[in-house]
């Protein structure tokens, strides 16, 4: 009998400590719930920095698998321009996620933060790999910029072979639109290596398999020049903010000299980044050329705002 009493007492104190750890649980999770919640509000703000702190303080509560902790300090610090800060939160909610809308944005933080950081080391970038591979397996929205993405890391590791591989693969299953997204082989912004004769391979490559472009300005393609289209504007509430600085844009010039496929690579607020992107897409260009042909070709563009 004192045996049973001793274990029906036994069983009580654990049942007791188990209630007590889930309750303890439960403020733990309404914490994180109230955090990303507050983070979402500081991000709608602009108040960045605030926004990183918040949610840092909810990962720390529920750990690196928390997708929204992470999505949430990828974006803050992509507000703060902190590339760096960017990639691992980045990384780890593709990681985690499978949500196309999450995947797309991402990946598109994440390939703008490495086009910045021209110093990470490789396995930085072959982790980076691997995240953009997930979404280009899952497909939808962010397939063009996981794919951008990938031969950008590609290039930076030099792995020549392996870009020119997945190019033949994307050319000969998607459509005409994907091809564009090769654009983002371009080394030009990733520093001395690869070189321009990396440019010169890959063209010579894409050529091989019926590529017919866009190409990238190396030997042999002579560039594009523009020939008319207004600047852009400087609009009210940036001046009145006194806002300057750069909106770099990645496009295509076309054979027939137009624009199309441009992409913000790095913005400005107020409107600045939408007025480049009009005024890119309404400039008109001689072709580059390539043996005397017209040619599209892969431009990336810096334009600059500034206070007068």
């Amino acid at each position: 009998m004192r045996a049973w009493s001793r274990l029906t007492a036994f069983a009580g104190i654990a049942a007791v400590l188990m209630l007590l750890a889930l309750a303890s649980s439960l403020p733990a999770q309404g914490g994180v719930s109230g955090l990303i919640a507050r983070g979402n509000q500081l991000l709608a703000a602009g108040a960045f920095a605030q926004a990183a702190a918040t949610f840092e303080r909810a990962r720390r509560i529920a750990g690196d698998g928390c997708v929204d902790c992470q999505v949430g300090l990828a974006r803050s610090y992509y507000g703060l321009e902190d590339y760096r800060a960017v990639i691992t939160p980045a990384q780890a909610a593709i990681g985690g996620s499978e949500r196309e809308a999450t995947l797309a944005e991402m990946a598109r933080l994440l390939e703008v933060s490495l086009w910045h950081e021209a110093r990470n080391r490789p396995a930085v970038l072959q982790r980076s790999a691997g995240a953009f591979r997930k979404v280009l397996k899952v497909g939808g929205v962010g397939e063009r910029t996981a794919l951008a993405g990938l031969f950008h890391v590609q290039a930076r590791l030099g792995r020549t072979g392996e870009i020119l591989s997945l190019a033949e693969g994307r050319l000969a299953a998607g459509p005409v639109e994907k091809r564009g997204a090769l654009c983002a082989a371009n080394p030009k912004p990733l520093g001395p290596n690869p070189s321009p004769a990396f440019q010169a391979e890959l063209n010579r490559g894409l050529a091989a398999f019926g590529w017919t472009g866009p190409y990238f300005v190396v030997d042999g393609v002579e560039r594009p020049a523009r020939i008319s289209g207004a600047p852009p504007v400087y609009t009210e509430e940036a001046r009145r903010r006194r806002i300057s600085g750069v909106v770099i844009l990645r496009g295509v010039v076309t054979a027939e000299g137009g624009v199309s496929g441009v992409e913000v690579l790095a913005g400005l607020p107020f409107g600045l980044s939408e007025s480049a992107v009009q005024a890119y897409r309404g400039w008109t260009f001689q072709p580059a050329t390539l043996g005397g042909a017209a040619v599209p070709v892969c431009q990336t563009l810096t334009i600059n705002f500034q206070i007068q």
